[in-house]
């Protein structure tokens, strides 16, 4: 029964934490927590490892010394036009500005400039976002996806979106900013696609990549919940990314704002005017503009564009784009493991941990046990380093603790059920303080046993025979019990183990089941205390006119084999071999001696001088070949010792 309660904690416990974990899911605060520890390890992996950036992707950010030269933001679209006009020099890939011109200018020549100024360029995005706007406007050279498979219920779909000028949107791109952080803040996943009117838009950033890869939207694939295939081009090969149902990609983010290539919005148009002003002049950071991806962003504080993410609490949101642009070009992608991928392992995981801590030793499964919660986080760090995959970290190490906790207060119950096993079955025959030392260690008391050395003694009685004949059953088992009773309390007060009652004898032992170094000793001063105790009973007897009878003790000293027989259902603790056959004949041989108590020469060698000893010669016991010398224990010197009342008089 036990065996199988074990075998169904070992194999449902898991199951429950399994179950939990899927629970735990469902819980918002679990799963921002859950998204806390991956902040963590976007941050370990940013900072452990080094990944190279895409080679033509360039910052151009609008920061603190911009501003503290061009003067207070926002700038008049004229300089922009400028600018532009003057990067077509370079030919870079794509321009690309993640700055709203979604309202004209005050002084509408400015944005005919601005209008003017892309023309030159191979391809010009800016930003969009999806807002209140009554004027209907023409999305000029901006087409939405066409191949677009899946269920749409899990995209958020706008009836109105804020777009560029007329000029921007007819002579460039635009694709939409939106990305709203999560309840916690923080923005960690950057929308790929955008539902506009019924239609499927690119991102900002899908769009910057569209006009790097020169690829036709109508080429493009969209999956819901899957992924979005750009196809292969002469500029380079298939991309697939990753999306969930809203038609977010999680970001792998490695880089902070500052670490980009970048070249400060006021030092470029400083150095392009220098560049004109003395053309014959090398400026290798102007080199960094042919056939790049310029993103023009706001990186000022105080502009308003910053936000939380997974690297920086307080970070210009134009990161954002430059992350995502980064990893789909690279295909480098952050990817969660399939959750029921998940649920299998953790499964196992906890499988493996209920065994160990269900069937090893107490102290080798907690060190075991507590070596899976710097496991588990270490394989998630190893996962996200090497693979960009990413595991749950928060649900499971609950469930590791609770597994723990359930498991360990199995234990403690089931211990608690085999001390109370072992008293019912040990209790009869161990003194207290022995059967306190077995409880401390209750494996031991399992069907088997081992060879000790021990002192085993016997004790019988003389004409007790004759005296059940003359009365009733009731008296002989009065007096008898009250014998047996007398008995026991003084080999328990010994520190003896009482091993059986053969009808009105008696067999005990010492050395075992714990260890005693003065066993022969304390096995001979049970003996003589034995003697007095019936020396008492003998008194008690005689006032009140009854037959006296008497006992004769045998004690031997050697090895035998101890521990417990019989049944699953029903064990005896006892010992058995030569050496306890030795001790019965000793005490059958105190009738024809003449003596109380008769002692082995091996027992004899194992005690103090403080006994009086009487040597009776050798002789040979039935059923043994080789005879042996035995001596009879008077008590008179160790009993006045011991005693402070008088010695019965019935001693002898």
């Amino acid at each position: 029964m036990r065996e199988r309660k074990s075998i169904r904690l070992i194999f449902g416990l898991p199951f429950l934490m399994v179950a939990l974990l899927w629970v735990f899911s469902l819980s918002e605060s679990m799963e921002l927590l859950e998204w806390k520890t991956v902040d963590y390890r976007f941050r370990l992996q940013s900072q452990l490892t080094s990944h190279p950036q895409v080679d033509h992707l360039l910052l151009i950010p609008i920061d603190d010394a911009t501003t503290d030269v061009l003067g207070r933001w926002p700038f008049p679209r004229r300089y922009h036009a400028k600018m532009m006009e003057e990067l077509t020099a370079y030919t870079p890939s794509v321009v690309a500005w993640d700055i709203l011109f979604v309202d004209p200018d005050q002084n509408l020549e400015n944005d005919k400039l601005l209008s003017q100024s892309i023309r030159g360029l191979k391809s010009f995005v800016s930003g969009s976002v999806t807002a209140y706007r009554t004027a209907e406007q023409s999305q000029g050279l901006t087409k939405p996806f066409k191949n677009v498979i899946g269920d749409r219920q899990g995209l958020m779909n706008f009836e109105q979106a804020q777009i560029p000028i007329p000029g921007l949107t007819e002579g460039g791109y635009f694709g939409f900013v939106n990305c709203d952080p999560m309840s916690d803040g923080v923005r960690r996943f950057l929308p790929m696609i955008v539902s506009w009117k019924g239609e499927i838009y690119p991102s900002f950033t899908i769009q910057v990549v569209l006009r790097d890869r020169q690829i036709n939207p109508d080429e493009v694939t969209v999956i819901l919940g899957k992924e979005i295939v750009i196809p292969a081009s002469a500029t380079g090969p298939e991309i697939r990314i990753p999306i969930n149902d809203e038609g977010k990609l999680l970001l792998n983010e490695r880089w902070k704002f500052n670490e980009w290539e970048l070249i400060p919005y006021h030092e470029l148009t400083k150095l392009m005017e220098e560049k004109k002003n003395h053309p014959e002049r090398p400026v290798a950071a102007l080199d960094l503009l042919r056939n790049s991806i310029c993103l023009v962003g706001l990186g000022a504080t105080g502009l308003g564009d910053f936000g939380a993410t997974p690297l920086d609490a307080f970070t210009p949101l134009m990161n954002m784009h430059l992350n995502g642009i980064n990893n789909i070009l690279k295909s480098d992608f952050a990817r969660p493991i399939d959750r029921w991928i998940q649920y299998l392992f953790f499964y196992f995981a906890y499988l493996f941990l209920t065994f160990v801590m269900v069937r090893l030793p107490f102290y080798s499964s907690m060190g075991i046990s507590f070596l899976f919660f710097p496991v588990h986080l270490l394989l998630s760090v190893f996962l996200i380093i090497y693979g960009s995959k990413i595991i749950l970290i928060a649900g499971p190490i609950v469930g590791i603790a609770l597994t723990m906790f359930i498991v360990m207060n199995y234990r403690y119950l089931k211990e608690e059920r085999e001390k109370r096993r072992i008293k019912r079955s040990l209790g009869a025959y161990l003194s207290p303080k022995i059967m306190q030392e077995v409880l401390s260690h209750p494996e031991g008391v399992q069907l088997g046993g081992s060879k000790k050395e021990i002192t085993v003694l016997f004790c019988d009685l003389r004409g007790f025979t004759h005296y059940c004949e003359k009365r009733p059953p009731e008296q002989v088992l009065k007096l008898l019990n009250e014998y047996l009773q007398l008995m026991t309390d003084v080999i328990m007060k010994h520190e003896g183990t009482l091993d059986k009652y053969i009808g009105d004898a008696i067999m005990a032992f010492w050395g075992a089941p714990q260890e005693q170094a003065d066993h022969a000793e304390k096995a001979v001063a049970a003996a003589i205390e034995m003697r007095y105790a019936l020396a008492q009973l003998r008194s008690k007897q005689e006032e009140e006119g009854e037959e006296l009878f008497e006992c004769g003790i045998g004690i031997h000293t050697g090895d035998a084999v101890v521990g417990n027989t019989g049944s699953i259902r029903q064990i005896n603790y006892t010992a058995i071999g030569a050496t306890v056959n030795m001790a019965a004949r000793l005490e059958a041989m105190t009738k024809t001696i003449g003596v109380r108590i008769l002692i082995s020469e091996s027992t004899k060698n194992r005690i103090s001088d403080e006994f009086m000893i009487t040597p009776h010669g050798e002789v040979t016991l039935q059923g043994f070949s080789e005879s042996i010398k035995i001596f009879s224990v008077s008590p008179v010197r160790y009993q006045w010792s011991k005693y402070q009342e008088p010695v019965p008089r019935n001693y002898e």
